[in-house]
């Protein structure tokens, strides 16, 4: 069995679930971060995408004596990594639905980065201040 979609998508998924299941203070077991979704993946399918991202320093993976992987800890560079995935345009789920809680992570992510909330704008506070914005303005 391989993975469903890209690569790169199986490593945003698998840091997005990480994240929100175990943030950066708290290791994650393997077998609660995936499968991701409701196929037929297996924990095993997941392997090259736990080691490339071990390579690139965006997790720390604890091993058991047979060198299966036990525990799976977010980096501060796993972190950023995730950040520039979900913001990236090119990014997006495949497939035609997501499961609820994978929707659900990303809703975390966004409430806890505040992505897309628009700016707090400085309340007007008197119509003379309003009278000399809107002449500003227009």
């Amino acid at each position: 069995m391989t993975l469903k979609g890209s690569f790169d998508n199986a490593r945003a998924r698998t840091l997005l679930v990480l994240w929100a299941l175990g943030g950066l203070d708290q290791a994650v077991a393997k077998g609660k971060i995936q499968p991701l979704t409701r196929t037929s993946e297996k924990p095993a399918d997941y392997d090259a995408v736990f080691e490339s991202l071990a390579g690139d320093e965006a997790i720390i993976l604890t091993k058991q004596k047979n060198g299966k992987i036990k525990n799976v800890l977010l980096t501060h560079t796993g972190y950023e990594l995730l950040g520039n995935w979900l913001r990236s345009p090119d990014f997006e789920f495949e497939g035609t639905q997501i499961g609820a809680r994978l929707g659900n992570y990303l809703l975390k992510w966004i409430a806890h980065t505040g992505t897309g909330v628009a700016e707090s704008v400085p309340k007007i506070s008197s119509y003379d201040e309003f009278k000399a914005v809107a002449l500003e303005t227009y």
